[in-house]
């Protein structure tokens, strides 16, 4: 009895180790058919431009302002104003402010002085005139004249700009002669300058 006990035991647990290992064998087999390939780096990819590189912000360039209003035309001018800017600004002599001050005489002026209007910090420490080349880049990009301004229409084609600064011009009585074009420049190379530094409650005079 005992020999047939011991042998029956031995069976039994060489059933269960072979068990075991087939078992082991099988999960291998199955890690190695049915592992999916891992990436080396979770998630996705996303490009991020390199610092200094330019972004989407589009940046108006400002041409010579002498050459830009030899195009310019006030009756032109006048209609623009009409569509872009009078919900915003009266133009007539002793106009009432509204959400911009009144523009009438605002060539020539100083720059933040229309009696009545309350202007942002950023335009009243410019502290000089209105003249045309400071028309001309206010009119282009108004954050970038005056960070902070309340104003951030751009009037971004130089040809809508010459007619609504020449419009302007027809309603200053003190405006300053209009500059004469620069010279075209020379062939000769120049020296690399620093660039220049160049939506709504708009606001100007």
């Amino acid at each position: 009895m005992s020999e047939k006990h011991d042998l029956t035991f031995n069976k039994l647990a060489a059933s269960i180790l072979m068990a075991g290992l087939l078992f082991m064998v099988i999960g291998y087999v199955a890690d190695f058919l049915y592992t999916p390939e891992n990436p080396e780096k979770r998630g996705f990819a996303i490009d991020v431009p390199e610092e200094g590189t330019e972004t989407a912000t589009e940046v108006v360039e400002i041409v010579d302002v002498g050459t830009l209003l030899q195009t310019g035309d006030a009756t032109r001018g006048e209609s623009l104003v009409g569509r872009k800017c009078a919900s915003c600004h009266s133009f007539d002599a002793g106009g009432a402010n509204k959400v911009g001050p009144n523009l009438h005489g605002v060539l020539g002026s100083k720059i933040a002085n229309h009696a009545g209007y309350s202007y942002s910090a950023a335009l009243s420490e410019k502290g000089s005139n209105w003249d045309y080349e400071k028309m001309n880049e206010w009119l282009a990009d108004p954050q970038k004249f005056a960070k902070g301004t309340k104003m951030a229409l751009k009037v971004k084609k130089d040809e809508e700009r010459a007619d609504i600064i020449m419009y302007l011009k027809s309603i200053s009585p003190s405006a300053p002669a209009v500059p004469a074009p620069k010279p075209a420049a020379s062939s000769a190379p120049a020296e690399e300058s620093a660039p220049a530094e160049a939506a709504t409650s708009p606001e100007a005079h």
